[in-house]
């Protein structure tokens, strides 16, 4: 069993977090790209239902957009 002194094992605080501003970078960046997200993929399943009127063609498109645009991200996250 490892034993860490007290000093080593604190987190620090979000207070502390905070006052980083390359953190700060991180948060603003990882919330702005979570809505952007979310605003794309409502303004395309919009104007897919308003395109494709039959369940099985908005079914199939977004089922291909989905393909698409997640197998996207895994290739460059990766």
């Amino acid at each position: 069993m490892v034993e860490h002194s007290t000093a080593e094992s604190e987190r620090p605080t979000l207070r502390v977090l905070s006052s980083h501003r390359f953190i700060m970078l991180i948060v603003a960046f990882q919330m702005l790209s979570a809505v952007e997200s979310q605003w794309l993929d409502f303004l395309v399943f919009d104007r897919a239902a308003q395109r494709y009127t039959g369940g099985n063609e908005l079914a199939r498109f977004v089922s291909r957009f989905s393909v698409i645009a997640y197998g996207t991200d895994i290739v460059f996250l990766v």
